[in-house]
């Protein structure tokens, strides 16, 4: 499976101890060199987002088309509009990314998405989260991750919580 990724998933999941979740899921995410640049920033003041900067499973993978994405920044922030060409252009089967002007786009072009609570939910179908998914959210909104309480409901009942 081809797995490009934004910058949020990768960060988020790293802050709570869980990137590995994608290596189990989809063994290779593939980035490009905005999102690496977006971590690298974040790795300043959160140190954490260095275990996934590191990660074999990572892969920083350089764009065919700078002006593409030039053309899409115009619509989402720079990771997301390259995150969503280089998913264009190596026919990625899923893209990470849950900024909702970027979902939308992508989703406008035919590519097919994930959130961090997707990749979450999946994990913990396929067995992958030990416990409850319920102390997991919290650790999320406890960093600032924005989602309504119905959501949250949504995602626990779904994950079969």
């Amino acid at each position: 499976m081809i797995v490009v990724s934004d910058t949020s998933c990768l960060c988020y999941l790293a802050m709570i101890r869980q990137e590995e979740l994608l290596l189990l899921l989809f063994h290779d995410v593939i980035i490009p060199p905005a999102v690496a640049a977006e971590l690298a920033r974040g790795a300043v003041d959160f140190p954490a987002i260095h275990r996934v900067l590191d990660a074999a499973w990572l892969t920083v993978r350089t764009l065919n088309s700078a002006s593409r994405a030039a053309e899409l920044e115009k619509q989402v922030d720079r990771g997301e509009a390259e995150a969503i060409t280089l998913a264009e252009e190596i026919h990625a089967d899923l893209l990470m990314v849950d900024d909702q002007e970027a979902r939308d786009l992508a989703a406008r072009l035919g590519i097919k998405r994930i959130g961090l609570l997707g990749v979450l939910i999946a994990a913990k179908k396929a067995g992958h989260l030990n416990g409850s998914l319920g102390p997991v959210l919290e650790a999320l909104l406890n960093l600032g991750f924005r989602a309504s309480p119905s959501l949250i409901q949504q995602v626990l009942k779904e994950a079969g919580e």
